[in-house]
């Protein structure tokens, strides 16, 4: 991966991020391209309240399995298929 992403990149990432599981060059280029975008920003934030509403009204026997694979891809591949950021009104 480049060092920069753009808003399609940044959304491919999110949940990842979310999830802790991007290495050190991505983490920096998604850090670097939220930092600067404020659509990016925003919706991380969105994001990022929606995860927490979920866990403070959900049982925390919802949370002690990982998202299944098959599960986490669908989630991915339709991520994927939005629309950039930037482009959304």
């Amino acid at each position: 991966m480049s060092g920069q992403i753009d808003c399609k990149g940044f959304q491919d990432l999110i949940l990842d991020y979310t999830e802790k599981e991007l290495d050190s060059n991505q983490l920096k280029a998604f850090e670097s391209h939220f930092t600067a975008c404020p659509e990016c920003m925003d919706y991380l934030n969105s994001y990022t309240l929606t995860i927490d509403f979920c866990k403070e009204k959900l049982s925390p026997e919802h949370f002690k399995q990982k998202m299944p694979p098959a599960v986490k891809k669908r989630i991915c591949d339709f991520l994927k298929n939005l629309p950039e950021v930037s482009s959304v009104k």
